[in-house]
């Protein structure tokens, strides 16, 4: 992602986020989660996002870009006040931001049947576009690909969570979060076959994840959703469908976008 490539689309993310839904800008998380397993960061930047919106439930959304670190791409990560349903929406609304198409929309469990697998890979993911087009949205994760214990239950199998692919590359992952405070504790020490919460234990301490964990669920829930959005593959694709430097050539995006688009 070259550096006017960059700032072009934080630039554009910034207005849409900020002055067209009216989200607060708030500091990068720099501090350990003790919820969450030390690896990728968007699992981190999303657990103390949810926290702050749960205790600022005025707050329109809140949102936050981090900077490329070892390995790890940029991402903006954000929350919201809403359910699945305004999730999906808003998803909808920000693919029409940037220029893209509406996404063609499918199951996690009827990609798996066509394919005969239990669990999608990045290849199956790569395979869909040239079968479903170049915006799909896959959606329902079920219980065996291991959703974060924070996100709400379908039904006993399946979970609300959607993941945006943009040209083959998995670009955005959004969900609702739960409210049930006696599910995710319970979540919580079965994820990953107790695995994770294990993990959590072994570097932090047992007493400091549980007083985390206890002070986390006791906060006042509200329906709420969530995501991290990846910039480098969100560059690539815009770089694909030609969206970006488009300012000589066609009406600003803020011109463009007036109203919602339907849902898809």
């Amino acid at each position: 992602m070259t550096t006017n490539n960059c700032n072009e689309i934080i630039h554009e993310l910034h207005y849409f986020f900020q002055d067209i839904l009216g989200f607060t800008d708030i500091p990068t998380p720099t501090e350990p989660s003790l919820l969450i397993t030390p690896t990728p960061h968007s699992l981190l930047e999303k657990n103390k996002l949810d926290t702050t919106l749960l205790k600022n439930p005025k707050l329109t959304g809140i949102f936050c870009i981090t900077p490329a670190h070892d390995d790890q791409p940029p991402l903006l990560s954000f929350a919201s006040p809403g359910t699945f349903k305004e999730a999906k929406q808003f998803m909808a609304d920000l693919l029409s931001f940037l220029g893209f198409s509406n996404p063609y929309h499918v199951s996690y469990e009827s990609l798996c049947s066509l394919y005969n697998t239990s669990l999608l890979s990045e290849g199956h993911e790569h395979v869909l576009q040239k079968k479903l087009g170049n915006t799909i949205s896959l959606g329902y994760f079920p219980h065996r690909t291991h959703p974060e214990w924070t996100i709400k239950a379908f039904n006993a199998e399946t979970y609300h969570k959607t993941r945006l692919l943009l040209h083959g590359m998995k670009t955005l992952d959004i969900a609702e979060y739960s409210c049930a405070s006696v599910q995710m504790r319970q979540r919580f020490y079965d994820l990953h076959g107790g695995h994770a919460a294990q993990t959590l234990f072994d570097t932090f301490g047992k007493k400091k994840v549980i007083a985390a964990l206890n002070t986390y669920l006791n906060l006042p829930f509200f329906p709420r959703f969530g995501g991290t959005l990846s910039l480098s593959n969100l560059t690539r694709a815009m770089k694909f469908d030609d969206l970006l430097s488009q300012e000589e050539k066609s009406p600003s995006k803020k011109d463009r976008y007036l109203v919602s688009v339907p849902l898809f």
